[in-house]
């Protein structure tokens, strides 16, 4: 398996293994928790961002400057009925919930001191109780990472695979000393979508991009995602939304053979009697403190929150024609290995800048995403895609009317992919220029 635990088995939650036991039953065949129970969730998480939002925007407004778009955050959407996080777009729903993680202590300690008991009442028109000041409190326990979705149970849940790094030369850095554990596995419950729906295009696209890997396990629907599971009402939940992966954990296709390997063998052996495989089907403050992955944790602590970093300028429902216009650029770079203190890193850069040219780019590919304002006498970004050459037409007189059109299309289907650019920096005419 590449990871063997030496652990006896354990049923995540410590004490609480039978209290979760006894409420499987309040699950649907096909993973779903009660109607009741799933709407109440998701009140808790509104409520928390009605108190997180005002902070949000303050702390925005501070970073960006000039640059600063409200997030535009809507308690009702009254023209589809919707109330808290679904009546926002995924982009802006995203960001709220990264800083509710982010800030969970805080949101946590504001709750108990019951300054906003009447903003609960105002909202869901019932008094909060204590169960759910229990339930916001458990969710400074949370795992944020990238798992692995193998299999699922009925009326038990979806099977969560937490399977870590495999990279050996990165054990020693204590930066990543979190990545490496033994594969834990966790039985995850749906909310108002059985978590099999929505996977269902997360299997696709694991098919789609390794189908020699997909081959090697016919009977098993394989997903790589990222999420932030979180204990709810006895068991564990997911926080809301569920998107691909972002830890590069596997950067090799090798990687990725072992991982899904360990993934889908300790799916099926964490139901074993004997088994070694930590198996969590609820998660508890002081039993399960240590495989907590906070959201504020050593792996953000150096970075500025993607929350803060960029401006969300929402749109209007018409095109608009201001004279400059803000697009959402993914940019490709290079970097020779996927961790930032890899030894090996300095070696590949010193012989991609001594040796012959054209150089090869050995290694691998990272993105970064950022808000670029263009004005409408700027060279085109779709046309302009290098500093050599021709000059370009202007972004008002080329592609500018095309973009806002998708840029409302993408608002409108609650996509914000449609809208969002990709910039290869190396092209052919600037690989040759850079060769010469």
């Amino acid at each position: 398996m590449g990871k063997k635990s030496k652990n006896k088995k354990k049923v995540g939650g410590g004490g609480r293994a039978a209290a979760a036991a006894a409420t499987t039953t309040l699950v649907s065949a096909d993973g779903r928790m009660k109607e009741e129970d799933g709407r109440r969730f998701y009140d808790l998480v509104a409520f928390l961002a009605e108190i997180a939002v005002p902070v949000l925007e303050a702390r925005r407004r501070e970073t960006l400057k000039s640059n600063y778009h409200p997030l535009g955050w809507r308690t009702f959407d009254y023209s589809v009925g919707a109330q808290g996080m679904v009546a926002n777009s995924l982009e802006v729903r995203d960001a709220v919930m990264s800083f509710i993680l982010r800030e969970i202590d805080w949101l946590a300690e504001q709750v108990d001191g019951r300054r906003y008991d009447a903003m609960f009442f105002q909202l869901f028109n019932r008094r909060i109780t204590e169960e759910d000041r229990d339930e916001i409190r458990s969710w400074r326990l949370h795992v944020q990472d990238d798992f692995f979705c193998v299999a699922s149970r009925v009326n038990e849940g979806a099977i969560f695979v937490q399977v870590g790094s495999l990279d050996e030369s990165m054990r020693m850095d204590d930066f990543y000393a979190e990545d490496f554990h033994e594969p834990r596995v966790f039985l995850v419950r749906g909310l108002a979508d059985s978590i099999e729906s929505l996977l269902r295009n997360p299997i696709a696209n694991f098919r789609r991009k390794h189908p020699s890997i997909a081959e090697m396990h016919p009977d098993s629907p394989i997903a790589l995602v990222n999420t932030t599971l979180l204990p709810y009402n006895g068991g564990i939940t997911y926080m809301t939304l569920i998107k691909p992966p972002v830890r590069n954990h596997y950067p090799s296709t090798k990687a990725l053979v072992e991982a899904t390997d360990i993934a889908i063998q300790a799916s099926r052996g964490a139901f074993e009697q004997e088994s070694s495989i930590t198996l969590y089907r609820a998660l508890d403050a002081e039993s399960d403190s240590h495989i907590r992955r906070l959201a504020h944790g050593a792996l953000n602590q150096n970075e500025v929150p993607s929350e803060l970093q960029f401006s969300f300028s929402g749109g209007s429902e018409q095109i608009s024609q201001d004279s400059s216009t803000t697009l959402f650029i993914n940019q490709v770079f290079w970097t020779p290995y996927a961790h930032r203190s890899d030894p090996r890193s300095d070696a590949a850069i010193r012989r991609v800048i001594e040796g012959p040219k054209p150089f090869q780019l050995e290694g691998m590919k990272g993105s970064a995403g950022q808000e670029i304002i263009f004005g409408d006498d700027d060279a085109c970004p779709f046309h302009n895609w290098t500093a050599f050459g021709e000059a370009k037409p202007s972004f008002k007189d080329c592609c500018k009317d095309s973009f806002l059109r998708r840029k409302l299309e993408s608002k409108q289907r609650d996509n914000v992919f449609l809208s969002r650019i990709m910039y290869e920096p190396v092209e052919r005419e600037e690989a040759e220029a850079i060769a010469e």
